[in-house]
């Protein structure tokens, strides 16, 4: 398996002299946490043994959100909050896109565009519930930016996981959709476009032209009980937009990797100049303090007693706090007891430690 860290020390050179105007502080320190993270000069931590003394030392992760090898106990941890908040009731999976046309606008503001993106989603489905003949209620729902294709290229887009019910205007009461139908997409999508519009102009974004004659397409699929959703978002709220997995080969300056076709299901290959590839990855790299995932309506943070009182509605069985799953113990390889944190070195130039006395 061909590391990310391979490709980042191998073209990273290329790409600040191909692409180097582009790049920006956020570029520039993912892949630096890329290349540190599990190396000894990203600092290390030293396991002892109690029994038998065998001693072991452990590079710290780098933590950063766009590293494949790291955010393993964050992403559990986020799928098991999502899933005590899960009702019995149908859920639907909501996927918001913006034309070709806005593509290079969102690339330009990022972090702006973003956060306009959920707030015109966000208020346009509220909008739409609220109508009796939908729901007549509020909703909640659970977002998540994503911002590439499969193929890897740039194309900005919310999923939102959303449960067919809400609580009545007015009344402490909750209703159930049963079929299996949410809201209608077309009212949706034009609702979405004007608020976005409305938002670009008031933050004085420039609006590209043919804009209005364009179609926003928004895709609402009923996904069952609503797990498998979370399951497929989980996958990409704390990692980077690929898995070393998916990088097939990496020679004489180019890289290839496999992605799977959304129409055919066919996994397929693509090969990319090795900079034109590193370059790619970077372009989904968030902007710093930007929040991938957003919950609203009943299933916002702030809203714990309502979404407790739905519960009670739905007779679910209420847990106050999550159970906290222990994590896996390092355990020592000739006793197989668990070993006890030590010492932790943060950076090893810059720290007095002693010297590695048996290593594992």
């Amino acid at each position: 398996m061909i590391k990310l860290a391979e490709i980042v020390k191998e073209y990273r050179d290329r790409v600040y002299k191909q692409y180097g105007f582009f790049l920006k502080e956020e570029h520039i320190s993912a892949m630096n946490a890329i290349l540190r993270c599990r190396t000894i000069e990203n600092g290390e931590m030293l396991y002892s043994c109690p029994d038998c003394g065998e001693k072991k030392w452990i590079p710290h992760s780098c933590g950063n959100r766009n590293c494949p090898q790291c955010q393993n106990d964050i992403t559990t941890a986020w799928l098991d909050k999502q899933r005590n908040k899960l009702l019995p009731t149908k859920y639907f999976m909501v996927t918001f896109t913006i034309p070709h046309l806005l593509r290079d606008t969102a690339k330009l503001h990022k972090k702006l565009f973003y956060n306009l993106m959920f707030t015109a989603s966000s208020k346009a489905m509220k909008e739409v519930a609220s109508k009796k003949r939908y729901l007549g209620g509020e909703i909640g729902m659970t977002g998540v930016l994503h911002t590439n294709s499969r193929k890897l290229d740039y194309h900005p887009h919310l999923h939102y996981v959303v449960p067919s019910g809400g609580i009545v205007y007015g009344k402490k009461t909750w209703k159930n959709k049963k079929s299996s139908y949410l809201m209608p997409a077309k009212p949706l999508s034009m609702l979405f476009r004007g608020k976005l519009i409305a938002l670009m102009k008031e933050n004085k974004i420039p609006l590209p032209i043919g804009l209005y004659e364009k179609d926003w397409v928004i895709d609402i699929t009923y996904v069952g009980k609503g797990d498998p959703a979370l399951q497929y978002l989980s996958r990409y709220i704390y990692r980077g937009v690929i898995s070393e997995k998916r990088i097939i080969k990496n020679e004489n300056g180019f890289v290839t990797f496999s992605y799977t076709e959304s129409k055919s299901k066919k996994v397929k290959t693509r090969t990319l100049p090795g900079q034109q590839f590193l370059f790619l990855i970077l372009t989904h790299v968030l902007p710093k303090g930007f929040r991938r995932c957003r919950d609203y309506g009943f299933l916002h943070g702030n809203r714990g007693k309502t979404l407790r009182l739905i519960q009670l509605i739905c007779k679910v069985r209420l847990q106050d706090r999550l159970e906290k799953k222990e994590k896996p113990q390092c355990k020592c390889s000739h006793c197989k007891k668990p070993m006890i944190l030590t010492l932790v070195k943060v950076f090893r130039t810059l720290s007095l430690v002693p010297s590695r006395a048996s290593p594992c």
